[in-house]
């Protein structure tokens, strides 16, 4: 139902894009099969979307071992993870891969170019996504990309992401006969994308950069109310385990609370944090990742601090 909506949707737009042309449509135009190759475009797009998950997202910053979820509007929608995994080098360029828990092969080379344009691998060339230092009204243009791809900023604002504040860059792009709004800061990349006629909304949830932990990483779709909650508070042993090179952990908040949730070394010394927030009642879950790091195989503790509890669980990592 949703996939025959998304199409109806894409016709229609395709419609008004025709109405709105300043140029006569022609039979020359349909026996040429200019008219054609576009509606089939737009049928293909709507094959590129599943339960509003877009089947084209691009990532940044770029570092191996990053990794970001995003989830649709629905609260029960599937979440879709990015992960960074490896290195290619491609016409003498180094670019990263990005593997996703949906299938997808349209994005998945990214480089950073010296001129702080982020860039994927598409039919053999480099097609610009998102750069730095986007000044206002700022165009970022695209005609490698089935057409004509416009990018403008249209605003910037002060925004609390992950427990503090962000500059976040509002960007509109406007493509063939569809348009998108999207957020994105220097920071975590792509926080929200929303195009109610090819990717619907999808709205990063958690991610790591450069090894640190931000928001929910887990790929399970946890809905708790506060009425359900019974019991303590409570830290779960973590799984897999042993692990490598990630491991999940759950626990449970039964009142709201300030929580933290932390890894750390057999000699005590700090690891990683994994969760640093203010946490209304319901049941969690965090992903320790340890693919970029160089930590060794061994055993390892994980702390949760919530309000009065106080918990400690050992885990080990096996390279």
């Amino acid at each position: 139902m949703i996939f025959q909506e998304r199409v109806s949707n894409m016709l229609n737009a395709f419609r008004k894009g025709l109405m709105n042309m300043n140029t006569t449509i022609n039979v020359n135009l349909f026996v040429e099969g200019r008219i054609v190759k576009q509606i089939l475009l737009l049928i293909i797009l709507a094959c590129l979307v599943f339960n509003g998950q877009s089947y084209g997202q691009t990532v940044a910053p770029l570092a191996k071992g990053n990794v970001w979820v995003y989830q649709g509007k629905e609260s029960s929608a599937k979440r879709v993870k990015y992960y960074l995994s490896d290195t290619i080098t491609i016409d003498g360029s180094v670019y990263f891969v990005c593997n996703k828990t949906i299938t997808d092969t349209i994005f998945r080379y990214f480089r950073l170019r010296d001129d702080g344009v982020y860039v994927c691998r598409l039919r053999n060339k480099d097609v610009p996504y998102y750069k730095l230092n986007y000044t206002y009204a700022d165009t970022l243009k695209n005609i490698e990309w089935f057409g004509i791809w416009r990018t403008v900023l249209k605003s910037e604002t002060q925004e609390n992401l992950f427990g503090k504040g962000a500059l976040v860059k509002n960007l509109h792009a406007n493509w063939v006969f569809t348009q998108s709004d999207e957020k994105w800061t220097d920071e975590y990349g792509l926080v929200s994308t929303t195009n109610p006629i090819v990717t619907g909304s999808n709205t990063l949830i958690g991610c790591v950069i450069n090894g640190k932990v931000y928001g929910d990483t887990s790929m399970v779709v946890t809905s708790v109310k506060e009425n359900n909650i019974s019991g303590e508070f409570s830290l779960e042993q973590n799984y897999p385990n042993p692990f490598n090179p990630e491991t999940t952990i759950s626990y449970k908040v039964q009142v709201a609370s300030q929580v933290s949730l932390k890894v750390y070394d057999v000699l005590g010394r700090e690891i990683v944090t994994l969760v640093d927030e203010f946490k209304q009642p319901g049941v969690y879950n965090s992903t320790f990742y340890t693919l970029r790091s160089s930590l060794p195989s061994g055993v390892y503790f994980y702390k949760l601090q919530a309000g009065k509890y106080s918990k400690v669980n050992k885990m080990m990592l096996v390279r």
